[in-house]
């Protein structure tokens, strides 16, 4: 009995995205952190999105591009704090979002967690989740092929250029290549952490991503 109130709740929300339609002052992300845990050899990946927004007042909903990744936890802020938010996901295609009450004008920030399962090279089909991480043959690396909206929520195509900050999780064993200047590496007993800094705004779609084991085949 859940699942057909959750669709029915999710189909209720998207409704209300679409009638609402964007404000006239867009509320558009101005810097986004991009923090993925990646080991090519383990089923599943994850990762979050953190995005500093220019908050439009106003704004009571909004819709963000998804096609793969599972949403485990969303939360927003605005210029008066924590904003309780309604969301759900039309498919695996977008997530809409609607705020309990108008948005404060100023700043504020979105945070999205989020889980995805491999897509192996060997494999025709793209699986329904996880399908613009492409995983090698052997599970010897693994890399960012199709940009946003495969392996992380964005906005819309075209809306929304800003400085990026990647994060990549990945096994000591493992080097992490990616989009922007390489600031820092920092270790664990097993893991390493990589941070790149793309500083002039670029679209979520430019962004890419590689981990590869050392010593393995290009």
């Amino acid at each position: 009995m859940l699942a057909p109130l959750l669709v029915a709740a999710v189909a209720i929300l998207t409704a209300r995205v679409d009638a609402a339609g964007p404000p006239k002052v867009a509320t558009r992300p101005v810097d986004q952190r991009l923090e993925l845990e990646l080991d090519p050899g383990s089923r599943t990946w994850s990762g979050s999105l953190l995005a500093t927004l220019r908050v439009a007042a106003g704004t009571r909903t909004f819709e963000l591009r998804l096609a793969g990744p599972v949403p485990s936890r969303v939360e927003l802020t605005d210029a008066t704090g924590r904003v309780p938010i309604t969301w759900g996901t039309r498919g695996d295609t977008a997530l809409a979002i609607e705020a309990s009450r108008p948005l404060a004008a100023g700043r504020g920030a979105l945070s999205v967690a989020f889980d995805g399962a491999w897509r192996d090279v060997t494999q025709g089909a793209p699986r329904e989740t996880g399908r613009g991480l492409h995983r090698d043959a052997g599970h010897s690396g693994a890399h960012l092929r199709a940009g946003a909206g495969s392996v992380f929520p964005a906005w819309p195509a075209g809306t929304a250029a800003t400085p990026w900050t990647l994060l990549v999780h990945a096994p000591r064993t493992h080097e992490v290549r990616a989009s922007g200047r390489r600031t820092g590496v920092d270790a664990t007993r097993d893991w390493r952490t990589w941070t790149f800094r793309v500083a002039r705004p670029v679209p979520a779609d430019s962004l890419r991503v590689s981990v590869r084991r050392m010593g393995a085949p290009r």
